[in-house]
């Protein structure tokens, strides 16, 4: 519908769609010309966004008069304000309280007549895209009911219609499991748990013999709806994106993510490598068609060092989450980018853990490598905490619309207080420089 991400569009893109390409409502978009406070009005909505969640996904477009016999719809925008309240808390305000379960939408506010605030006009574009959890059922005024998208109309889905929904459903959850363990990353249990192509690679110091034996740690993006087709990733706009924003993400804006030149194609997608030899990487940055991305590193973050006759390791805990942050920045970007806008699951991973200990604290959200390399067996002044366990893992959950400040906060907070608990520590030794 259109050719860039919701969040960019403006005037200009929506006069190319109403006016120059006439497009009329269809399938996948379909106009309203006001917004009503009434009932009747309000089940309309719900149906329509329902609709769209359970079929192929679409636009709704507020403030767009629908096309009649020999005339073409026509901008006319809507009001800024509901009753005093902004038009799309008003409007997210009765999906949350009128759908089972909870439908994903992002949305476009774009502005056509700036003037008094209180009679300021406006076009609000929805899209809602195919639910990998549908069916979604509309419980407005009592009633229970599921819908679904037909050309035009949106229509009461039939037994057998709900049904396959419910399958789809199921079969979206399986093929997603079915992902994970693909990758390995189900059983932290298990003996390959972590353990892919390039993960087996990663290692810490080329000099010592038993690098395999260092800590690794994965952050891996999985879209809860896997689509092997949702990005070319090998073709020259995607490569060019990557290149432009490959650095600049607080609090290390300095740090490349992956070196663009540096590339390894397969038939899945592409990845990006740091080699200190064959067979011996320092961290990789992992893209594929279906839009998964892993991060996997070793080199910047495990500390293992032979002092004294003793074989000392410890996990940088500063370092570890700042990459989080990093990464959790670039999601935000990328996904926006290849128009996924649905659920993400995230996973740090982390691998060989057994005897190490948790060091690198920050001091205010300050760098200082000589404390990095003292910490936590000089500075403690005392034998640290070792973690019991090999491997482990902790996920969470979010919708791309949710990454603002103060979400990627709060998930790097919540993470280093797990990993803090892991290694046996009750203080979460970490805190998060301010970032713009």
């Amino acid at each position: 519908m259109f050719s860039k991400p919701i969040k960019e569009l403006n005037i200009k893109d929506i006069e190319d769609l109403v006016t120059q390409r006439k497009e009329d409502e269809n399938n996948y978009l379909e106009y309203k010309q006001n917004i009503e406070i009434n009932d009747r009005f309000k089940g309309k909505i719900l149906r329509v966004i329902s609709g769209f969640a359970n079929a192929k996904g679409g636009y709704l477009i507020f403030g767009i008069k629908e096309s009649r016999e020999n005339e073409s719809a026509e901008i006319v925008g809507i009001d800024r304000y509901i009753n005093g309240q902004k038009v799309e808390e008003w409007l997210n305000n009765i999906l949350i309280a009128n759908l089972d379960e909870r439908v994903n939408y992002s949305f476009k506010i774009v502005t056509i007549n700036v003037g008094n605030t209180s009679n300021e006009r406006i076009i609000l574009v929805l899209y809602v895209p195919e639910s990998p959890k549908k069916p979604h059922m509309i419980t407005f005024k009592g009633k229970n009911e599921y819908y679904l998208r037909h050309n035009k109309s949106v229509n009461i889905a039939t037994h057998s219609e709900v049904r396959e929904m419910f399958e789809y459903s199921k079969n979206q959850k399986d093929d997603f499991n079915k992902f994970l363990s693909k990758r390995n990353l189900i059983d932290s249990e298990d003996i390959e748990f972590g353990n892919n192509r390039y993960s087996r690679q990663l290692f810490t110091n080329p000099d010592m013999n038993s690098y395999d034996q260092i800590a690794r740690i994965l952050y891996s993006f999985i879209p809860i709806y896997l689509d092997g087709n949702r990005v070319k990733t090998v073709s020259e706009d995607y490569l060019e994106w990557l290149q432009n924003n490959n650095r600049g993400y607080n609090p290390f804006t300095r740090y490349e993510l992956y070196d663009i030149y540096k590339k390894e194609i397969s038939l899945e997608g592409i990845c990006f490598h740091f080699d200190y030899e064959p067979n011996k990487i320092m961290r990789y940055f992992e893209l594929l068609d279906n839009g998964f991305i892993e991060f996997g590193n070793s080199d910047d973050i495990a500390i293992r060092y032979n002092k004294d006759g003793r074989i000392l390791k410890a996990i940088k805990l500063t370092t570890m989450i700042n990459f989080l942050v990093i990464l959790l920045q670039f999601a935000e970007k990328y996904y926006k980018k290849i128009n996924y806008f649905d659920e993400l699951f995230f996973q740090l991973s982390l691998i060989n853990t057994k005897d190490c200990a948790l060091g690198c604290f920050s001091r205010e959200g300050k760098y200082n490598p000589v404390l990095e390399m003292e910490e936590p067996f000089e500075i403690m002044n005392r034998k640290p905490p070792l973690c019991q366990i090999d491997n482990f893992k902790i996920n969470s959950r979010f919708y791309i619309n949710e990454l603002d400040k103060n979400k990627i906060s709060k998930i790097a907070y919540c993470f280093a207080e797990k990993v803090s608990n892991a290694f046996g520590l009750l203080r979460v030794n970490y805190h998060l420089k301010d970032f713009n």
